[in-house]
């Protein structure tokens, strides 16, 4: 069986959530790639939000790994929490699969067409009641 692991990122700033759309599947996703060799997912993780979005990025915790299989390949994905500490919105994907990028807030959080249903549900847990993010 293949193998592929990946880092995801939620990244809130000023009370609103950095997300991607994807090309190919037309939805969208927080940051998320695949982790390079001799790279850890804390790396993967930071470059994956630089280059899908711009954004320069702090890791603040580590909060949990995911693993599942998807066709012929078991998937690992660890999800962490970050910060922006600087850069601007662009796109420099090397894969060209970001199609736009975009900051939302919680009261468009339920409108947008997630990629994954389970962030979706776990990515919502994040947010205090009263509309902050956690």
């Amino acid at each position: 069986m293949k193998t592929w692991n990946g880092a995801s990122v939620i990244v809130i700033n000023n009370n609103k959530l950095l997300i991607v759309k994807s090309k190919s599947e037309q939805k969208w996703s927080i940051p998320t790639g695949g982790i390079e060799k001799e790279e850890t997912s804390e790396e993967a993780a930071i470059r994956e939000v630089f280059e899908e979005t711009g954004y320069t990025i702090t890791i603040l915790n580590h909060i949990k790994t995911l693993s599942k299989l998807v066709k012929e390949y078991k998937v690992t994905v660890d999800y962490f929490l970050g910060e922006v500490h600087s850069g601007e919105m662009l796109n420099n994907d090397p894969d060209d699969e970001i199609e736009e990028i975009k900051w939302i807030t919680i009261s468009e959080y339920d409108d947008i067409d997630w990629m994954y249903p389970e962030d979706e549900i776990f990515i919502k847990s994040y947010i205090k009641p009263g509309g902050q993010y956690v």
